[in-house]
């Protein structure tokens, strides 16, 4: 295996690090406490919303895996109206500057079936709330499906129960959303619903099969359960939910939507090397970084959710928690289980001080070298090779008519999360791949205000898309030639 110095990783990985991936934050927990704009026509769902808000995240029973099934209801709920005044001052209240809302929404929840991201794909299901506007901007409405930033991979953390430690801006998103007359639905992924239920692994942190295929399906079940909804759907995500966005759109080609994904827009995507989360293993990187556990908790945490996810859901039950020591393993274990961003405690339990000490010492040899593409796996290592092919993976190409499909990218100057010189790798990607993109480079803004300053163009932009209404101006201060910083390169863009 050929060895590069460390010294090269500092600069590199530290701007990936420092934020470690994509939460979004500030956004205050919301209650949806009914009330209703009467002067509107509703759209009307084709079933009756019987079951309770409790089934919704109950096992559903036995699955049958079928093309056919993708996005099958399963269950369907009623929840609490929300009237065009109360919507409007929840976006007041969190910070949103924009158009003023011109509707209200009637609420639904929804159980709906979908395919894992393991080889086989196998049956799985999704929660998720459904924003109907009372008021439709248009006479045949797109369907918008919404995915969240980081907020943890246990039952808790679902974007849907509102977890008070939770910080995001799922929420917002769909208010903007639906506020301007766009139908919405916000998706949990896979995983969150009957958590740890047999064969339902948890979540999968930036598993860009798993999550990009609830996506998908979730915009298969909003038009089944509104069949009067134009054949347009449009994708929207926040940081990690921007990976979801992406993901789900590259895998498009292949998995497909029932529909035709017209637009994308996304806020700091999450569209970096996924190789980051093996370079941290690295000790000696980690050290001079300085990402400790308890001044890195995010960083350290992304790198437990990554690795535990993927290999419960490509390698089988029981087998994320295999990756870490024996005498951490409870640790870890109560970590996945319980821990949503924002609570206190996190990783304390573990008594170390870089992540990498609580992983099993073989895997981190292992990664130590080709995850930061510093040396190449040995051809015999079965377990290095695995997890570099999982990295690629988990960035997948846009080809064929995904490529085609229009980008709208908000992007703040005074992002520290997802850094400018690590943004701009996710930019020179999308650009190899010749996609059609457009950054909206907003100054002053930060990972999260970008939403609160940008959804309100951004849901004028997606309805001009999704129905062939003119582009609106937007309020962009520059686009991405403002990112006058280049990609580190160190771990590879690839």
């Amino acid at each position: 295996m050929k060895r590069l110095s460390l010294l090269l990783l500092a600069s590199a990985v530290a701007s990936t690090t420092a934020g470690a991936a994509c939460s979004s934050s500030s956004v205050t927990p919301i209650t949806l406490d009914g009330g209703a704009d009467a002067a509107a026509e509703k759209l009307t769902p084709s079933q009756a919303a019987t079951d309770t808000i409790e089934s919704i995240y109950a096992d559903p029973g036995a699955l049958t895996k079928d093309a056919g099934n993708r996005g099958k209801i399963l269950k369907f709920a009623k929840d609490a109206d929300i009237s065009k005044a109360d919507l409007q001052a929840k976006l007041d209240n969190n910070g949103y500057k924009g158009t003023p809302a011109s509707s209200g929404a009637t609420v639904y929840r929804v159980l709906y079936q979908t395919e894992r991201g393991d080889d086989a794909g196998s049956p799985g299901y999704s929660s998720a709330k459904i924003y109907i506007p009372d008021a439709p901007a248009a006479k045949q409405s797109p369907a918008v499906v919404i995915a969240s930033g980081t907020r943890g991979q246990a039952a808790a953390c679902a974007v849907t129960k509102q977890d008070p430690n939770a910080k995001d801006r799922a929420l917002l998103m769909a208010y903007s959303t639906v506020g301007a007359g766009m139908p919405a639905i916000i998706t949990d992924l896979a995983g969150y619903a009957n958590y740890g239920g047999t064969k339902n692994p948890r979540s999968a942190y930036a598993l860009s099969t798993d999550s990009g295929r609830s996506m998908l399906d979730a915009a298969r079940a909003i038009r089944k359960l509104f069949p009067m909804l134009s054949d347009k759907v449009a994708l929207v995500g926040h940081s990690l939910g921007g990976h979801t966005a992406l993901s789900a759109l590259a895998l498009s080609n292949t998995y497909g939507a029932d529909a035709t994904i017209a637009a994308v827009a996304v806020y700091s995507p999450f569209w970096i090397p996924q190789r980051s989360w093996g370079t941290i293993l690295n000790k000696s990187v980690a050290q001079s970084l300085g990402l400790t556990v308890q001044s890195s908790l995010l960083t350290s945490a992304v790198a437990v959710w990554y690795h535990y996810g993927h290999a419960e859901v490509q390698d089988g039950p029981g087998e994320g928690i295999k990756l870490f020591k024996p005498e951490k393993q409870a640790a870890i274990k109560t970590f996945v289980d319980s821990y949503c961003l924002g609570a206190q405690g996190g990783l304390d339990a573990l008594g170390v001080e870089y992540i990498t000490e609580a992983f099993d010492p073989a895997l981190v040899t292992s990664l130590a070298y080709a995850a930061p593409g510093l040396g190449d796996c040995d051809a015999a290592d079965v377990a290095c090779n695995k997890w570099i092919k999982r990295y690629l993976d988990d960035r997948p190409h846009m080809t064929g008519a995904a490529a085609s499909v229009p980008i709208y990218v908000v992007y703040g100057e005074k992002d520290t999360t997802i850094a400018p010189d690590r943004a701009v790798c996710g930019f020179d990607f999308l650009a190899k791949d010749k996609a059609n993109f457009k950054v909206c480079y907003k100054k002053g803004e930060d990972h999260s205000t970008i939403v609160d300053v940008g959804s309100s163009d951004v849901s004028a932009w997606l309805l001009a898309k999704t129905t062939g209404a003119a582009e609106p101006a937007t309020s962009c201060d520059g686009d991405v030639t403002a990112l006058t910083k280049p990609c580190n390169s160190t771990p590879p863009n690839d």
